[in-house]
């Protein structure tokens, strides 16, 4: 298993493989593919009046709201990216601004598929036939706080779902080192479930308090959030206090491009 990030490391003591996983961890990729995809309906909608310039603005403004989540996951997105939401009349009347700003972000992604594309073919100079998989650290669960310590299914998720809309709205709190990754995680797969509609974090090794729980669902009920959620690391910290909010346990593990494939793999072998 070697990291997307060595692509400039030697592969030198690479001689033989049955098979390849390539972990990519790179947060800050994550966050601009997040954000590319909220930004691709506005790129195909080219505004050509008024009443369209005032349409695209107002798209443009949820994608500002979506990912502008104070210290949030977004902040690291390239700041010409952010330019694009509020530069839709200048592209109107100038043609070659327009141009350019579209190569911009087609040079962007071609970054992004590149570096993984470069990757897996110094990989191939080494092992020609060995079937290369692609992991990334996801979402496999979201348990209650109860059902976590009880090590439980998970079951209350569902059953607030099933009572609520399509689509719930949470808050991500946590006390880590890297708080930017986990929130970016959520971001990325927020798309699927969920609305990531607050942050927040706390220094690292924080020592929760009634008053902290307070302070959280104080922000949950001024935004209509309907749940908590945090990190497994988190929840050990938070027995014996009081949630008045449904709180979940966000929990990660390795999942791959192509789990099928891997398994018949390893069965066969």
């Amino acid at each position: 298993m070697l990291p997307a990030g060595m692509l400039r490391e030697p592969i030198k003591n690479l001689t033989r493989a049955d098979a390849l996983i390539i972990t990519r961890s790179d947060v800050l990729e994550i966050q601009i593919e997040r954000f590319l995809e909220a930004l691709a309906p506005l790129i195909e909608f080219v505004p050509t009046t008024q009443d369209e310039l005032d349409q695209w603005y107002e798209q443009a403004q949820k994608v500002k709201t979506d990912h502008l989540l104070g210290t949030g996951p977004s902040r690291h997105v390239p700041h010409f990216l952010w330019h694009y939401l509020s530069d839709a009349d200048i592209r109107m009347k100038d043609s070659a601004y327009a141009e350019m700003q579209s190569h911009r972000i087609s040079l962007l992604r071609d970054e992004l598929s590149e570096s993984i594309n470069e990757f897996k073919t110094a990989i191939r100079t080494k092992s020609s036939n060995a079937p290369i998989f692609e992991s990334r650290s996801g979402i496999v669960r979201l348990r209650s706080l109860d059902e976590f310590e009880s090590n439980e299914n998970e079951s209350s998720w569902r059953e607030l779902k099933r009572n609520g809309d399509d689509r719930l709205s949470v808050l991500a709190f946590c006390a880590l080192g890297n708080p930017q990754a986990f929130f970016a995680q959520l971001s990325h797969a927020s798309k699927h479930d969920f609305d990531l509609s607050l942050t927040q974090s706390f220094p690292d090794h924080h020592r929760y308090t009634q008053s902290d729980i307070s302070m959280l669902e104080e922000m949950a009920r001024s935004t209509a959030v309907n749940a908590l959620f945090t990190t497994a690391k988190d929840a050990v910290k938070l027995s014996g206090l009081n949630f008045r909010v449904p709180c979940f346990v966000v929990e990660t593990d390795v999942v791959l491009n192509d789990p099928d494939g891997f398994r018949d793999l390893v069965l066969s072998s």
